[in-house]
């Protein structure tokens, strides 16, 4: 039964992810101090975000990639879930983040739908180019 059962939560997230990948890099990520995501909700590249260009919201778990190949994360339990940028910091307070690691572009792809302590939401489909921190 439990077998089962994490066959079709796995099945779940992949259908989830799968359905919501954008066609344009909107997100960055990288593991350097801990692996994190980095959501624009805009196209882009990692030369012209450069981690910077509010305005973003940034999620985090520590640890490296390869612990999250595919998953859902949970916005409350993660390191690290908050809008950094103008015109105040805004913490999540709910909310999901389906990935999938796509091992042949070295890109994370998925859905995300977070809720802010400001009020705010941010949610769709991301596809996170890989870029190194500065």
């Amino acid at each position: 039964m439990a077998k089962r059962l994490m066959l079709g939560h796995t099945l779940l997230v992949a259908s989830l992810v799968a359905a919501a990948e954008p066609t344009s890099v909107n997100a960055l990520w990288n593991d350097d101090e801990g692996f994190g995501i980095w959501l624009y909700g805009r196209p882009g590249s990692c030369h012209e975000f450069a981690y910077a260009h509010p305005p973003f919201v940034v999620v985090g778990n520590g640890g490296k990639a390869s612990a999250f190949r595919e998953a859902r994360l949970d916005a409350a339990a993660l390191k690290v879930c908050m809008r950094a940028t103008p015109p105040a910091v805004a913490f999540c307070t709910r909310g999901h983040l389906d990935v999938r690691y796509d091992p042949t572009n070295n890109e994370y792809v998925g859905s995300y739908h977070l809720s802010l302590s400001d009020g705010s939401v941010w949610s769709g489909p991301f596809r996170a180019q890989y870029c190194k921190s500065k």
